[in-house]
């Protein structure tokens, strides 16, 4: 189908794999930085790795202010624009103005769906995929964080491609294809430090 699925059905799908790929992005923040979190459930996974960093986050998800920690030392700008309320999210052209004022040290992005043989990425909203674009271009540094889920996925827009990224977080890729250079693998490293 040509629709995703609403937030709240979607917490808790893959949440180890969603785990494992924020822990290791995590470990590219520093304090001081300023960073897009994404809307959608993965990005949310890289709070509770935050917490005590002093971090500027700019995000469009209502549903991250959700699962801000107690104690949280950074602070949060959610972007004004129309409220998506089954993705939890605002877009619009509104969000696009408000993104073009911020310098972002690093964005961290979800995406709907991958073409693991060209690269493309996809995504349901028109709309939101605009926003994600948008938002690259403001990024010093620029991360997607996707669960190997994502590779099975074809939504109706592409709006980025793999080599647009510096670092591509995922748990698995696609067998028989050639993995991108940019590609890191979080489960493997996780289970790498579980052995030692």
């Amino acid at each position: 189908g040509y629709s995703e699925s609403p937030v709240a059905s979607r917490r808790q799908t893959q949440s180890a794999q969603k785990d494992a790929i924020a822990r290791m992005a995590a470990k590219k923040i520093r304090s001081g930085s300023c960073i897009f979190l994404d809307g959608g459930t993965t990005p949310a996974y890289l709070l509770p790795y935050l917490q005590t960093k002093k971090v500027q986050i700019v995000t469009p998800s209502t549903y991250l202010l959700s699962k801000v920690p107690n104690g949280f030392a950074g602070e949060i700008y959610l972007l004004g624009g129309s409220y998506l309320a089954e993705y939890e999210t605002v877009d619009g052209p509104i969000s696009l103005d408000i993104i073009r004022r911020f310098n972002f040290d690093c964005a961290f992005l979800g995406t709907n769906g991958i073409d693991a043989k060209s690269g493309a990425c996809s995504i349901f909203s028109v709309s939101i995929g605009a926003m994600k674009a948008e938002v690259l271009k403001h990024a010093r540094r620029s991360c997607l964080l996707a669960d190997s889920s994502k590779f099975h996925v074809q939504a109706v827009s592409n709006w980025a491609s793999l080599n647009a990224f510096d670092e591509v977080y995922t748990d698995a890729f696609p067998a028989g294809i050639r993995k991108p250079g940019n590609v890191t693998i979080c489960a493997e490293a996780h289970k790498e430090k579980k052995n030692r």
